[in-house]
């Protein structure tokens, strides 16, 4: 679970959470380790439309280290 701290659109907010860099990391080790067969992004519940993009950062930076090759 991601930290709240660092992102706010959480389903279920648990403090001291992952933070996103180390979530990136932790992508960029699994792929280089195991092949990648799928992955998802859940729990992305922001509070309004409006606040969406808030998070839209973080959002476009997991889904970049998930597909990149």
């Amino acid at each position: 679970m991601l930290d709240p701290a660092e992102f706010d659109g959480l389903g279920f907010p648990e403090p001291f959470g992952v933070t996103l860099a180390s979530l990136l990391e932790i992508i960029a080790t699994v792929k280089a380790t195991l092949p990648l067969a799928g992955a998802g992004i859940t729990e992305f519940a922001p509070s309004s439309a409006e606040s969406a993009g808030d998070d839209l950062g973080s959002i476009l930076r997991i889904i970049g280290a998930i597909s990149s090759t």
